[in-house]
């Protein structure tokens, strides 16, 4: 079983910014994917884990290593 979160950014983009051209939204999405700080993302997970092993009384001392 796998878990995983997908965006489509130029979907995204286009969606906020509709009047866009097509090559506008091209070429800010590839900006955005090729600067984008995965770190966060994996911060972001790391706390809701601690939340959801919480609130499922799962136990993660010592499973970190």
């Amino acid at each position: 079983m796998s878990s995983n979160i997908k965006l489509n950014v130029n979907r995204t983009i286009r969606n906020l910014y509709p009047g866009l051209t097509r090559d506008e939204v091209y070429t800010i999405s590839q900006g955005i994917v090729e600067k984008w700080d995965y770190s966060n993302l994996i911060n972001d997970v790391k706390e809701l884990t601690k939340i959801f092993a919480e609130v499922y009384k799962i136990d993660l001392e010592g499973k970190d290593e």
